[in-house]
């Protein structure tokens, strides 16, 4: 194996940077307006590091703030408003 991780191309593999998919990708960001709500095909891990917010979807509202991590499965519908 020369370094590639996973998957097919020319030679029968290809890198993980050719799929398109990467095991975790970690961002980090500021929210200062609402965000609609919103579906993702993926598994999400938001981690509060400051202020508070309320997240919204089909599991109602639920408050959040520092020090919270909150977990989404794939296509739960969520957004959030900051507080």
């Amino acid at each position: 194996m020369t370094g590639n991780a996973v998957g097919a191309s020319k030679r029968g593999r290809f890198s993980l940077h050719e799929s398109g998919f990467f095991p975790l990708i970690a961002r980090t960001s500021t929210i200062h307006r609402p965000i609609a709500q919103v579906m993702y095909n993926c598994a999400k891990i938001f981690v509060v590091r400051d202020g508070s917010a309320i997240l919204f979807g089909e599991f109602g509202e639920r408050p959040i703030s520092l020090g919270d991590v909150v977990t989404l499965g794939v296509n739960v519908l969520c957004g959030s408003e900051p507080e």
